[in-house]
């Protein structure tokens, strides 16, 4: 018995195979080289640089924040209310209380010493102030005053 007879479709494959390998030897192909071996791993340059990218970010925020009044003008922006300042011909007694008031109390700020609502008052700005007033000579009830204001309320225990 003849296989190949029986299975037609067997002998045009296996002919187009002989053919094939029969046929001239194709060129091998050609490896590319072996790159440089890094010597980092692929996600450290990534890292690196968005390390890189927030220290310069956070760096830029600083810089604006501590030179806000300078860029602001340089770009032709204006405050809107001018940095607060006791009014003229206070006593150092009462400049202590007005920045005692301003860094702890604007309530009280605005009802003595008659601050206008637009006004911003800045409470690290004012502690400064105070600082520096409080190396002078004040009042006994001034500095008594503004030694109760800087203390934290004493909540009540349950």
């Amino acid at each position: 018995m003849n296989l190949e007879l029986r299975i037609p479709k067997v002998r045009p494959t296996l002919e187009a195979m002989r053919r094939k390998l029969a046929s001239a030897p194709q060129k091998p192909v050609a490896k590319p080289a072996p790159a440089a071996r890094k010597s980092r791993k692929p996600g450290v340059k990534s890292l690196m640089g968005m390390g890189l990218a927030c220290m310069l970010l956070v760096a830029a925020h600083f810089l604006a924040h501590s030179h806000r009044e300078e860029i602001l003008e340089a770009v032709g922006w204006r405050t809107f209310s001018p940095p607060l300042a006791p009014p003229a011909g206070l006593s150092l007694d009462d400049r202590a209380r007005f920045w005692a008031f301003a860094a702890f109390d604007s309530q009280k700020l605005r009802q003595k010493f008659k601050v206008p609502a637009s006004a911003m008052i800045d409470a690290v700005d004012a502690q400064h102030h105070l600082e520096d007033l409080l190396t002078q000579d004040l009042g006994a009830q001034a500095r008594a005053e503004v030694m109760e204001l800087k203390q934290p309320p004493i909540k009540a225990r349950r």
